[in-house]
Formats: C-alpha cells, sequence, structure tokens
C-alpha cells in the first residue's frame, strides 16, 4: 500500500482507487479537484506520472505523500473506508520509522559495516569467479551471482537494507 522512492513514504492513486473499491477515473477527479482548489498547499503532496496498463496504454496516475492521501481520503465514508484509512495510516507510519531509523548513528555504523563486508565477500568471489575461469568454467560469470544469493539466504537478508 505505501512504498518508499526517493526516501519518501508514498502510494500511488491506483492503489488508493483499489483498496478503497473506487474507479481510478473518479480518484483521478478527486486529486486534479483539490489541485485546482488549493494548488499552493497540494502541489508538493502530489506528483502527476503515467504508468502502462495491461493492453499497453500511457495512463496517468498520481504519486502522494501522506499528506496527499490523507487530504483526499478525509471525503470517503463508511466503515470499509474508515477500515482502509487505519491500515494507510498505520503502513506510512511503518515507512516513516523505517525512514527516521535511517538517520541513527547505529544504523550508519551498521551500513558502513555491511558495505565492507560485502566487498571482502566481493574480493573472494571474484578470485574464484577468476579461477573458475582458468579450470574451463562456462558459467564462471554466475558464481557471484549464486554465492550472493545463498549467502543473503542463509544470513537472512531479504534486501540490501536489511
Amino acid at each position: 500500500m505505501v512504498y518508499l522512492k526517493n526516501e519518501q513514504a508514498l502510494t500511488d492513486s491506483l492503489t488508493v482507487a483499489e483498496m478503497f473499491e473506487k474507479q481510478h477515473k473518479h480518484v483521478l477527479e478527486k486529486i486534479e479537484k483539490i489541485l485546482n482548489d488549493s494548488a499552493e498547499n497540494s502541489a508538493q503532496c502530489f506528483h502527476k506520472t503515467r504508468y502502462k496498463d495491461a493492453s499497453g496504454k500511457w495512463n496517468t496516475k498520481y504519486l502522494m505523500n501522506r499528506d496527499g492521501f490523507t487530504f483526499l481520503v478525509m471525503g470517503f465514508t463508511g466503515k470499509k473506508a474508515n477500515e482502509w484509512k487505519w491500515k494507510y495510516i498505520d503502513a506510512f507510519n511503518q515507512m516513516e520509522k523505517i525512514l527516521t531509523e535511517k538517520q541513527t548513528a547505529v544504523w550508519l555504523e551498521t551500513r558502513q559495516q555491511g558495505k565492507l563486508i560485502r566487498k571482502g565477500e566481493t574480493d573472494v568471489l571474484q578470485k574464484l569467479v577468476e579461477y573458475a575461469r582458468e579450470q574451463g568454467s562456462g558459467h564462471a560469470d554466475m558464481l557471484y551471482m549464486t554465492y550472493t544469493k545463498l549467502a543473503n539466504k542463509m544470513a537472512g537478508i531479504t534486501t540490501r537494507d536489511s
């Protein structure tokens, strides 16, 4: 529902339409009305972009931050709408917690240590690839990816930042 893009927690109009069971064109209309009625305040909350649908056609969608989302869905009513509002609020809170955590000294130090460890692993794997090539391996270039995936899996790493 909410994802990180350029270190900002965002959602988009397609996801909002799907979760709130609304037609995307109606969500777009509401966003465009918000932008027309209060452009100065809302311009930093919504970013117009495009996506390619299943038929290959390019369509408009909006990315939005927490403020844009909140302003947009204030008018959505009903029990189901309220449930989704709370789910989105929780998701934005989790993403913002991750962003805040990334600024702590502990996280930055751990990240730096991880980079040094990965550099050491990369150097060793490069030597292994060179050795495999010298021995006539036709798939030596696959060793780096294979061993990296294996090491990450064994360590429980699912993303670079974990």
